[in-house]
């Protein structure tokens, strides 16, 4: 039974690349393989920084002796990395699952089904973890051939160290379950620590040079800390190099916490994922019902559904809180912004770009919120719902649309408004960029559901599945970034020959035409399509 659920877990994983998920049938080979191959693409990128960086810490360590510190850094590094890329997804994957009930109906231990799924979980995280443990071993082995052992126990120090990165996420995913399941908000609850987390992570990546300075200077001083009070980590790093003793007391550590992680979560398991979560009482209060539009009733849906899953709001609802982020950095750094600016070449005249870049930084932040690119994916087995209402398609498309426009509309016209204060643009200046980004944001919101019409996945277990499995959403998320970045490429050449206001109003005026192609297609063969799903 247990390898039946895990081969459900494995499959679960890779479904995306290899099924189809509009049709549920297999992707063609080369479909496969084209999106395999882009995916090995971003992954050498990635590895290829992370080599870089263990070049410039590894040789002064090793040059130190402290092989071992570099192992432990670099362990931690990718139990970090495991768990951010893991997190968000784990509470769902664990207890909201939509095949629960189903499994739990049948005659499985409720233990096992929660083995297969920390399992699956620690699949997950492999690939992140692997993106800095891998380049890390390849580096060591570099700058110090190694031993047999040298080469074998990192490899499986790497799955020790990914089933660590399982019992953190799975321990977080558990306690927002224990926290959450009496609250009424609990979403919020969910999205606020997530949000934490991130913003340690990035706070940690805008750092991390001169963390690997202080590294690089402080070998020794951290060494001995780590070895005083680190003892775990120090033995890790031990085993890394090919040391027995020390690879054994590892795995068992390892292996003990996670059995421990195991025992505990089973032991609440069935009582989590079986208690109704709209669960706080409340004292019904006679009031009067406000009749709304067609229009303004689907809007509200669609809110309710954004706000109603924490992996919708994380993942295509994350520029509303970049947006103002970046606008107060700007504006306190906005001398040094300025200094920059004209210290470029080309006799000061970079000063007329300041506009032109304001709107493409408020435009990239924006093409990450495109909350309508999994819109019609999230409906899921329920979408019949929708087409049997007494609605128009057209209606239920555009209230998809609307809630991507009011998402991004209201933090980027008051942020753009600001920025344009700050940096003394003109009035006119400030309406012609407060017009372009808001055709930017309309534009695409309508292209991200377009693209999720020709590519819709309704058939899904795990909202994450819908959300950042979705060849819709990349292809909405890269197109906003690419057009945002041709926008401001294209004004290098255009501030020779006109004014940064002409400027604006072409691309006002393109990106109109494009709203109103997309319009068009949306209202004649958009309808059509989501009919027939």
């Amino acid at each position: 039974m247990t390898k039946t659920l895990l081969k459900k877990q494995f499959m679960e994983l890779s479904r995306f690349y290899f099924t189809d998920s509009k049709t549920g049938k297999s992707r063609s080979k080369g479909k496969a393989a084209g999106i395999i191959v882009l995916l090995i693409f971003l992954l050498v990128i990635i590895i290829g920084l992370v080599g870089a960086a263990a070049m410039s810490v590894g040789s002064a360590m090793l040059e130190a002796g402290l092989d071992w510190l570099y192992f432990a850094m670099f362990s931690l590094t990718a139990i970090l990395l495991g768990v951010l890329g893991s997190v968000f997804n784990t509470y769902h994957s664990l207890y909201m699952a939509k095949d629960n009930e189903m499994l739990l109906s049948m005659p499985i231990p409720p233990g096992k089904i929660l083995f297969s799924r920390m399992i699956g979980v620690a699949a997950a995280s492999l690939l992140y973890s692997s993106l800095v443990w891998l380049p890390a071993m390849a580096v060591y082995w570099i700058l110090k051939p190694p031993s047999v052992s040298g080469v074998i126990f990192p490899v499986i120090l790497l799955f020790a160290l990914v089933l660590f990165v399982a019992v953190l996420t799975c321990l977080f995913g558990w306690i927002v379950a224990k926290a959450t399941v009496k609250l009424k908000r609990k979403k919020i609850v969910a999205v606020i620590i997530a949000l934490i987390l991130m913003g340690a992570y990035f706070f940690i990546s805008f750092r991390l040079s001169n963390i690997l300075e202080y590294i690089t200077v402080n070998t020794a001083a951290i060494g001995d800390f780590i070895r005083s009070w680190g003892y775990p980590l120090y033995q890790f790093g031990q085993a890394a190099t090919g040391k027995v003793v020390p690879l054994i007391i590892s795995l068992v550590i390892i292996g003990g916490v996670f059995a421990l992680t195991y025992f505990i979560m089973s032991r609440s398991f069935l009582k989590i994922t079986t208690t109704n979560t709209g669960t706080v009482k409340t004292v019904y209060k006679e009031k009067g019902y406000v009749r709304k539009s067609v229009g303004r009733a689907l809007l509200a849906k669609e809110a309710k559904r954004f706000a109603g899953s924490t992996t919708y709001m994380l993942n295509s609802g994350l520029g509303i809180i970049l947006i103002p982020m970046a606008t107060v950095f700007l504006c306190i750094k906005s001398s040094s912004f300025m200094t920059l600016i004209n210290e470029l070449p080309e006799d000061g005249s970079w000063g007329s770009m300041v506009s032109v870049i304001i709107a493409v930084i408020i435009c990239i932040l924006c093409s990450m919120n495109c909350t309508s690119a999994p819109s019609v994916s999230m409906e899921g087995n329920g979408i019949w719902i929708l087409q049997s209402m007494p609605v128009d398609p057209w209606d239920v498309l555009k209230a998809k649309v609307r809630l991507h426009v009011v998402i991004n509309m209201v933090p980027a016209v008051i942020c753009t408004a600001v920025l344009g204060i700050v940096f003394r643009e003109s009035v006119l200046s400030i309406i012609l960029m407060e017009l372009a980004v808001m055709c930017f944001i309309t534009g695409g919101g309508e292209f991200g559901l377009m693209m999720n019409l020709i590519k819709p996945n309704l058939n899904w277990n795990n909202e994450s599945t819908a959300v950042k499995q979705s060849l819709s959403v990349l292809i909405a998320m890269l197109s906003g970034f690419v057009c945002a970045v041709i926008i401001g490429v294209a004004a290098f050449p255009a501030k020779s020959v006109m004014d940064m206001n002409v400027y604006f109003g072409i691309i006002i005026a393109v990106l109109a035409a494009v709203i109103m192609l997309l319009a068009r297609w949306l209202k004649r063969r958009g309808t059509v399509i989501f009919s027939n799903l």
